[in-house]
């Protein structure tokens, strides 16, 4: 995660601040690279017309994902040998909480994050980035 810091101050520094859209990129590129440490493999948004949304996170390693359940506090739940559930509460399914919930669910339990603590404004272009690409597949490793 250092590299990917290390890359946007240095966006910063040669162009100034980042123009919205670039800034949802480089959050997407964060998502990815903390998923890739539990081998999540993809990640898609799961909405039923009268029921609520999960997130859908497929995954290589059932001993990883156990833990990453283990840690979620019975917010992520295993449901295949390659498919967890994350349920979304409330307004989560908005852009900006969206992120924040991944980043969190993908740490280890004793870091926390905090919107504010990151400068996320609006979520605006984050919408269209969130939500168009949050479906994402990688590659065999």
């Amino acid at each position: 995660m250092q590299k990917l810091d290390d890359f946007r101050q240095e966006l910063r520094d040669r162009f100034g601040a980042l123009p919205e859209a670039a800034e949802w990129l480089v959050r997407l590129a964060e998502v990815r690279l903390l998923a890739t440490r539990w081998q999540i493999v993809e990640i898609h948004l799961e909405k039923s017309l009268a029921g609520p949304t999960d997130i859908v996170l497929g995954y290589r390693s059932p001993r990883k994902v156990a833990k990453l359940a283990e840690q979620s506090e019975g917010r992520i739940r295993v449901v295949d040998g390659s498919s967890a559930y994350l349920r979304l509460r409330g307004n989560e399914d908005e852009p900006v909480e969206l992120y924040a919930l991944l980043k969190q669910s993908c740490v280890s339990p004793s870091a926390r994050y905090s919107p504010a603590a990151r400068g996320i404004g609006s979520w605006g272009a984050g919408a269209i980035i969130t939500r168009s690409i949050l479906l994402w597949r990688c590659g065999t490793p």
